[in-house]
Parts: C-alpha cells; sequence; structure tokens
C-alpha cells in the first residue's frame, strides 16, 4: 500500500505529540486500530552519516476508539514476542491521560 507524503501540519502534529523526540517521515501502514508511521530519534535520522536500520523506528499510534482490554492485550503479545524475526520489538510504550495509547 503506498501512504501520501506526510504534509507538513501532520508531521508537526506528529512530532509535537512527543515533544519532538522523534522525526517523523513517513506513514508505513493503518490498520482498524491504528496508524504506524516510520521515524528516526531526533538527531540520528536520515542526513546522520551514522544512520543505520537500527535507527529506524516504527511509531504506531492506536486510535482512540481502540478498546483498553484489546490495547493492553495487544502489548503483551508485542513484549512475549520480543522481537522475533517478523515481528517489530516493543521499545516502549506511552499512555496519554486520555486513555489513548500511542
Amino acid at each position: 500500500m503506498i501512504f501520501e507524503p506526510l504534509t507538513k501540519e501532520k508531521k508537526n502534529y506528529l512530532e509535537s505529540r512527543f515533544d519532538g523526540i522523534y522525526d517523523f517521515v513517513e506513514q508505513i501502514g493503518v490498520g482498524s486500530f491504528s496508524n504506524v508511521y516510520r521515524a528516526y530519534l531526533r538527531g540520528i535520522g536520515d542526513d546522520d552519516e551514522n544512520n543505520n536500520d537500527s535507527t529506524t523506528l516504527a511509531i504506531k499510534l492506536l486510535k482512540p476508539s481502540s478498546h483498553p482490554t484489546r490495547v493492553s492485550t495487544e502489548i503483551e503479545i508485542l513484549e512475549l514476542a520480543n522481537g522475533h524475526e517478523t515481528i517489530s520489538e516493543l521499545l516502549m510504550y506511552h499512555q496519554e491521560p486520555d486513555g489513548e495509547i500511542s
């Protein structure tokens, strides 16, 4: 699936949600409960001469309508999978005050 490039507004919005820690590059996935974006830790991105695959992150933003039990189950499964060869390793997750987990 090919996604539209991130608009400047969308990129700024995503980056502001995480206090500018990440540099969002493009959307790489979509599902019923989430959107997934390719990003880098700020200062270690495409223009960094030391950039390699280990600095690329997939940031999954769950939609507010996701049921809390479903979200908790997904987090548990990702922790158990522990970076299996076909599943990205869960490095961290963030739960916002309104219950949305991103």
